[in-house]
């Protein structure tokens, strides 16, 4: 891809103090339009992307650029194209820095749950999630989402013994109100639909012990007993 997005927001497997996120490329362009959008689009890098998109011209230059010194910048008083203010502030950056030399082994911890998961709940009348790990691919096990017809059962019998889950996402694309224009109706999607209507995310995150995770598989079981 020309770019990667990632999310440290604080439930992902590197998650942040509060709101963070960054962007990836090897494309200089692309890493200066990312960096311009951050942050007004406004300086030399902000010209210089609106630039690029054919927004500006060279003679649209501020007319006073040539008199920059080290202490003043005549660019830096302009906003060149309707940008963001979503600069990752310093705190956050410290947190991930500090996090990111632990990603490893928190991932390794979240497949060694996982696998325990599809091992002890196999045979049960659940879908569970295919695993396609491989010597060159592994899963992150960002969520650990099974699929039950008794969805709403199943989750008030697990929120009893104090267990949380997520039914994420409950209501699918084609259905949500933002896109109510598109003319899509319940049925449109069937696939999705029986997706979004059977599936429960359990809880798998690092610092889950086994005792926990003992507590989560022996309250599925004893809801099907």
């Amino acid at each position: 891809g020309d770019a990667g997005c990632f999310s440290f927001y604080p439930t992902k497997n590197l998650g942040a103090f509060g709101d963070a996120g960054m962007v990836t490329t090897n494309d200089d362009d692309i890493a200066e339009s990312v960096r311009a959008f951050k942050a007004h689009a406004a300086g030399k890098i902000g010209f210089r992307t609106a630039e690029r998109l054919g927004r500006i011209s060279e003679e649209d230059k501020p007319q006073s650029a040539q008199e920059a010194t080290d202490l003043y910048d005549p660019y830096k008083y302009f906003n060149f194209l309707i940008a963001d203010n979503s600069r990752m502030d310093s705190i956050q950056a410290a947190v991930l820095d500090v996090k990111l030399k632990k990603l490893d082994e928190y991932n390794a911890a979240r497949r060694a749950i996982a696998h325990r998961y599809t091992e002890e709940l196999a045979g049960l009348p659940l879908v569970l999630p295919a695993s396609n790990d491989s010597d060159i691919r592994q899963s992150c096990w960002h969520q650990y989402a099974i699929l039950c017809e008794q969805k709403d059962e199943l989750i008030a019998h697990l929120s009893e013994a104090g267990i949380g889950t997520g039914a994420f996402y409950p209501v699918p694309l084609h259905l949500q109100k933002a896109f109510a224009n598109l003319g899509y109706e319940e049925c449109s999607l069937p696939v999705a639909e029986s997706v979004c209507n059977r599936s429960i995310c359990l809880p798998i995150f690092p610092e889950l012990t086994e005792e926990e995770q003992t507590t989560v598989i022996d309250s599925i079981k004893s809801f099907f007993e």
